[in-house]
């Protein structure tokens, strides 16, 4: 009976262990439960990365992003700028990688969370760490972010050379946190001229399948533009969206979007699709397909260049027997032309043109469109029937959009027009690259742009003198005056409020302005109000040259506010003359010097020329700028200066 008892303990025991340790294995199991609740449920968390570099950690969708800080040295502080789907102000420490986290020198303990301001310095710290992180968090709104991992990791390759490409992903996640897009990148490289040797460099890629992104119509290949020259980050984005207002057959889409490439913030871009033949593109003949198939090489960029000296380049491959399009061509300046690229020149203007599509094109089709192009030459400049192979109205289009926003590159460069297979009529579009426009370049807002450096070369000059060319544009004109007074009077305040949250955090990482614009102001506001200013006073210039007042809409330029701004005149270290300039209003005389030599008036810190079409929006220091032989004195006598207002 003792025996038989003990047994029944002896069982009962092993029964007990056996239940505590499936107790103890559920109960583990739903606290890993428990768990990946929270991190699911939770959008940034503090992380390691493999380096051992203090990061966050966001979690999109089923997946994990790291975000790199940007570090200020200036400051000592590192900015971590988080994106608009991040909706609350809390940061988690769900990591075992770090171990006795300190925000401020109060322990943050695992699985509990701070609450952060922005414009406020937190010191953080822990023994994981190697060193002690004063951190502001930024937070964008409103726009979508992409994040861009290339194969390499870095861009370094990408920022040596615009033509070095290599492949990756991308995830497109929108202001509310759903996943737009997550595809492979066949190709992501630099793009640009002027832009990609800039401080902020614009970029472009290619998707394996094409789709819609940020709410633009779907499509394989984008850009991103960096918006380094535009100091008010919105006017090319006001020229796209004109040119949609008028009804361009092939509009350019765009929107602003945040952009992160191997975990660290970019800034803030203008994501828009690339100029090209294709579906949701200009949709027209694939003629590069076309010569795929006729050619046995996979690869057409395996087949040899050839040039024609001073006339045209071409790819050594056979074509198909319909050579009449589709042609997408760019008109470009000799200096613009990379080696290797196909392009044609005309006889009479000496106009030269790369070949955008096909982008391998054989030496029967480079003749056609060549000869195609020259003959449409030959006829403007013969002031024959030329308007038999133009279409009027998408060059009226064209034209009168880079005339309102003075465009200084227009016909110069960045024009493109295309032909379609079987067609007789050449078309100009997609507009494209408006950096310069909007007094950026060209300040004289009365200018006529068929004179200005660069612009309109040739053929323009001819349309401009035709009475039906000008009456389709100025109708063209009228249509677009209504979206005009809306951009001066709220679209401009509209797209502004939009991307101010990013724009302070692509501030941080772009501290200075771009020194390349005639107006120069040291304050973003100064930029807003000087592009309401021009516009206006361009609109209204217009106006009256083409005596639509009555029917028109006159725009009332912006006015200052009653205080004054202080102008000083400087010769080398010598104040020559100063004056005080009303908010608003522009200096109306100069000091004159007694030298030998040429000068003018200079901004200190741009070195760019000032002149009497820029308003004052805040002092400024104007120095004289002169060339003299190296032995000559630099003093001189210098006559009193007043000032308007």
């Amino acid at each position: 009976m003792v025996k038989k008892s003990l047994t029944c303990i002896a069982v009962y025991k092993k029964h007990m262990k056996k239940r505590n340790v499936l107790i103890i294995l559920l109960c583990s199991f739903m606290l890993l439960l428990c768990i990946g609740c929270l991190k699911r449920s939770r959008e940034v968390l503090f992380d390691k990365d493999e380096e051992g570099n203090f990061v966050v950690s966001l979690r999109i969708g089923e997946e994990i992003q790291q975000l790199h800080p940007y570090y200020d040295a200036s400051s000592n502080v590192y900015y971590f700028f988080l994106p608009a789907f991040v909706k609350d102000n809390q940061i988690y420490n769900d990591s075992f990688k770090l171990k006795d986290l300190t925000i401020d020198g109060k322990r943050v303990s695992l699985f509990n969370s701070i609450s952060w301001e922005e414009n406020t310095v937190y010191s953080i710290s822990c023994e994981s760490l190697e060193d002690q992180y004063d951190v502001i968090f930024m937070h964008s709104a409103n726009l979508h972010s992409l994040f861009i991992e290339t194969d390499s990791g870095n861009l370094d390759s990408i920022h040596e050379n615009k033509n070095n490409e290599e492949g990756g992903s991308i995830t497109v996640v929108s202001e509310n946190g759903s996943i737009e897009c997550n595809s492979e990148l066949s190709r992501f490289s630099g793009r640009g001229n002027t832009t990609y040797r800039a401080g902020k460099k614009p970029y472009t890629f290619t998707l394996d399948t094409a789709q819609e992104l940020c709410g633009i119509e779907k499509g394989k290949r984008w850009n991103l533009l960096a918006l380094y020259y535009e100091n008010d980050k919105i006017h090319s984005k006001i020229v796209y969206d004109m040119a949609r207002y008028l009804g361009m057959e092939y509009a350019v889409g765009s929107n602003w979007v945040d952009l992160y490439c191997n975990g660290s913030y970019m800034g803030l871009y203008l994501l828009t699709e690339a100029v090209s033949v294709g579906d949701g593109r200009v949709e027209i003949s694939d003629l590069e397909e076309e010569n795929e198939k006729r050619n046995a090489k996979a690869d057409l960029a395996e087949y040899e260049v050839k040039y024609v000296k001073g006339k045209y380049a071409y790819y050594d491959i056979e074509e198909p027997e319909n050579i009449t399009g589709g042609y997408l061509i760019e008109k470009v300046y000799r200096g613009r032309i990379n080696d290797g690229e196909p392009f044609f020149k005309t006889d009479i203007y000496d106009f030269y043109f790369t070949i955008k599509t096909p982008k391998h094109i054989s030496e029967q089709e480079i003749i056609f469109i060549q000869q195609y192009i020259q003959n449409i030459e030959n006829l403007i400049n013969a002031d024959g029937e030329y308007w038999e192979y133009i279409d009027m109205e998408s060059f009226a289009k064209q034209y009168l959009i880079d005339k309102i926003v003075l465009n200084n590159d227009a016909m110069w460069e960045s024009s493109f027009f295309y032909k379609d297979k079987d067609s007789e009529v050449l078309k100009a579009g997609p507009i494209w690259d408006y950096d310069r426009a909007f007094g950026a370049i060209l300040s004289d807002y009365t200018r006529p742009i068929e004179d200005a450096p660069n612009a309109m070369a040739g053929w323009y000059s001819h349309f401009y003198r035709d009475e039906e060319f000008k009456e389709h544009m100025i109708k063209y004109y009228k249509e677009v005056l209504p979206y005009l007074q809306w951009i001066c009077e709220e679209g401009i305040d509209e797209y502004v409020n939009y991307i101010s949250a990013s724009l302070k955090m692509d501030n941080i990482i772009m501290s200075e302005f771009s020194p390349n614009e005639t107006s120069c102001y040291e304050s973003y506001d100064n930029y807003i109000r000087y592009l309401k200013f021009f516009i206006a006073a361009r609109i209204n210039y217009l106006n009256d040259l083409w005596e639509i007042n009555s029917d028109g809409i006159d725009i009332d330029i912006p006015t200052g506010d009653n205080k004054y701004h202080l102008v000083q005149f400087w010769n080398g270290n010598e104040c020559v003359g100063e004056c005080m300039v009303r908010d608003g209003e522009m200096i109306d005389q100069f000091p004159t010097c007694d030298l030998d030599d040429d000068y003018v008036w200079k901004k200190d810190y741009t070195g760019k020329e000032y002149d009497t079409f820029i308003p004052i929006y805040e002092d400024v220091d104007l120095y004289i700028i002169v060339e003299e032989p190296e032995d000559k004195s630099s003093t001189s006598e210098v006559s009193d200066v007043s000032c308007r207002g």
